[in-house]
C-alpha cells in the first residue's frame, strides 16, 4: 500500500534516508555532492500522485529555489521563436527567452513576468515549472505543445562517473543558444551537452532519473488575454463539429469536462473555449467555479462520495450546470489556472490518446466506467485537453496530437485506489494509451516499450546511463521499468 501526505499529494513510502532543502547553487551542488555515495532525488511542490518523486537516499526540495535568473551566456540575438496559433495577432513580435529557477511555480512566474507570459501553462499555478516540465505535463492546445516544449535550454546537476556533482547545460544541436567559449570560461569543470537532440529530447521529460534539474531558459510571448466560454452540451451532438474547432486558427484551446456517467438520453459535458481577446478584463467565472473549495461545497461532496456514493451520476450532472459561463474576458494566468476546484481533495490518474479516432476510444472509455460502476466510482467530471505532439521520448504527448484524459477521484470515495488503478489498466491495454507520469500510474517493462516503442525507450536508457553512469538518481520506479 502507497501512503500519500495530507498537505500534498506526494508518496511518502519508501521513505527518504535524508530531506534537504538548498537555496542556492552551492547548496544545491553540495547536497547532490553528499548524496553522491548513495541515492537522490529532487521533488517540486509534491502535488504530483506518483512514485516518480521517491527516493530512500536523499530527498532534495526545489520550490525554496525559485525565481528568475539572467539568461548567461547567450549567443547574439536570441530570442523567443514565433509561433503560429494567434491569426488575431498575425505579427506579433515573440518575447525574450527567459532562465527560470527549476523550483519556481507558474504563479511566481506569472507575477514575475510583468509585460510577459509563458506560451502555455497548466491548470493549476501552484506546481512548479520544473516538476510540470519533467512529467510531460501540459496546458491545452492543439498547436501548443507541452510544458517542456517552451524549454531551450536546461541546467542539470549530476553525478558523473568520478562520483563528483557537475553542472551539465544541455540543449538541442538544431538550437544551440549557448555561446560555448563564455560558458566555459563562466563555469569552469562544467559540460555543455549540445552535440545531438537526442540528449535534449530524453533529458527534458526525464521525471527526475538523470540530475537534478536547476533552471530552464523559455520562450515568452507578450502577456495577452482569453475569452472564456463554458458550454454545457450533449456529448456526442455535433461532435465532429467540437473536433473540428480544436483545430480551429480562432481558437487557443479546448477542455471538456464530462459526466462519466449518463443521465437520460446522452452524457452531459462542458466545453471550455478559449480565444485570443482584445478586450478588456470582463465579468466572472460562474457560481460552481467560485465556490467549488467552499466548505459547504467539501461537505456536500464528501457527502455523496463516502455515503451515497450511487447518486454520484445526478450529483456531478448538476456540478457540470453550475459552472456553464459566456463572455468572461481574463487575463491568461487566470483563465488557463483552474482555479477553486484544484483545491479540492483527490486523487488522480491521467493518459494520452491519440486525438485522431477520440470519439471511438472515448465511447469504449464511458462503457468501462459503466460496467465498473457499483464496484468503483469516478466522483468528479473527467477532463480532456488536446495537446500538439512531442520530441520528447518519454513524454505521453511523443510523436502525436495527442488528448489527455484526465480522472480525478475525490478522497474518501469507495474504492479510489481500485477506480484509477482500472482506469489505468484499460487505457493501457485496451486503448494503448500513455499514463502520465507526474499521475497515479501502473506499468510493467513490456507495456512501456509496447506504448512507446523500442527505439525510444532505449534511446532514452543511453542518455540515462550518459547523463547518471552510476545509477545515483535511480528509485522504485525507474528500477522496475529497467530505465
Amino acid at each position: 500500500m502507497i501512503h500519500y501526505d495530507q498537505i500534498n499529494n506526494l508518496p511518502y513510502e519508501p521513505r527518504p534516508a535524508h530531506d534537504v532543502s538548498p537555496r542556492t547553487l552551492e547548496a544545491l551542488l553540495g547536497a547532490v555532492q553528499a548524496a553522491a555515495n548513495g541515492k537522490a532525488r529532487a521533488i517540486a511542490g509534491g502535488w504530483g500522485f506518483s512514485m516518480a518523486g521517491t527516493t530512500e537516499g536523499t530527498r532534495i526540495r526545489t520550490p525554496g529555489y525559485s525565481g528568475l535568473i539572467e539568461p548567461d551566456c547567450l549567443k547574439p540575438g536570441v530570442t523567443s521563436r514565433p509561433f503560429d496559433f494567434d491569426p488575431i495577432v498575425p505579427h506579433e513580435t515573440p518575447g525574450p527567452v527567459v532562465r527560470v529557477l527549476a523550483g519556481t511555480t507558474f504563479g511566481e512566474l506569472n507575477g514575475l513576468l510583468g509585460p510577459l507570459a509563458v506560451v502555455n501553462q497548466p491548470g493549476f499555478e501552484d506546481l512548479t515549472i520544473g516538476g510540470v516540465m519533467m512529467v510531460g505535463g501540459h496546458g491545452s492546445g492543439i498547436r501548443r505543445g507541452n510544458i517542456a516544449s517552451q524549454v531551450r535550454s536546461m541546467d542539470l546537476i549530476v553525478v558523473n562517473a568520478a562520483r563528483q556533482a557537475q553542472l551539465v547545460r544541455i540543449e538541442a544541436a538544431s538550437d544551440r543558444i549557448t555561446d560555448r567559449a563564455a560558458f566555459e570560461a563562466k563555469y569552469p569543470g562544467a559540460l555543455l551537452q549540445d552535440a545531438d537532440d537526442a540528449v535534449f529530447n530524453a533529458a527534458k521529460v526525464s521525471f527526475g532519473s538523470m540530475g537534478v534539474l536547476l533552471s530552464v531558459v523559455i520562450d515568452t510571448r507578450p502577456a495577452y488575454r482569453l475569452e472564456e466560454d463554458r458550454d454545457l452540451r450533449s456529448l456526442w451532438e455535433d461532435f465532429e463539429k467540437l473536433e473540428r474547432q480544436v483545430r480551429e486558427d480562432s481558437v487557443s484551446g479546448v477542455h471538456l469536462w464530462i459526466n462519466p456517467y449518463r443521465v437520460g438520453a446522452d452524457w452531459k459535458a462542458v466545453q471550455s473555449t478559449y480565444r485570443r481577446s482584445l478586450d478588456m478584463k470582463r465579468n466572472e467565472r460562474a457560481w460552481g467555479i467560485r465556490e467549488a473549495d467552499s466548505p459547504m461545497t467539501r461537505k456536500a461532496l464528501r457527502l455523496v462520495a463516502t455515503k451515497a456514493p450511487r447518486l454520484l451520476p445526478f450529483a456531478l450532472e448538476y456540478s457540470l450546470r453550475t459552472v456553464d459561463a459566456d463572455d468572461v474576458v481574463m487575463q491568461s494566468p487566470e483563465a488557463l489556472d483552474f482555479g477553486p476546484p484544484n483545491r479540492l481533495p483527490v486523487a488522480a490518474s491521467s493518459c494520452s490518446i491519440p486525438a485522431d479516432g477520440l470519439k471511438e476510444q472515448l465511447e469504449q472509455l464511458l462503457a468501462h466506467f459503466k460496467e465498473g460502476f457499483g464496484k468503483t466510482y469516478v466522483s468528479s467530471p473527467i477532463g480532456l485537453r488536446w495537446v500538439k505532439a512531442s520530441d520528447a521520448y518519454l513524454a505521453p504527448q511523443y510523436g502525436r496530437d495527442s488528448v489527455m484524459i484526465e480522472v480525478p477521484v475525490l478522497n474518501d470515495t469507495p474504492h479510489q485506489q481500485d477506480t484509477l488503478e482500472r482506469y489505468v489498466e484499460f487505457m493501457v491495454t485496451k486503448l494503448g494509451a500513455r499514463p502520465h507520469w507526474g499521475q497515479r500510474l501502473q506499468l510493467s517493462p513490456a507495456q512501456l516499450r509496447s506504448i512507446y516503442g523500442n527505439e525510444a525507450v532505449d534511446t532514452f536508457i543511453r542518455v540515462r546511463r550518459q547523463l547518471d553512469p552510476l545509477a545515483v538518481f535511480d528509485n522504485p520506479l525507474t528500477r522496475h521499468l529497467g530505465l
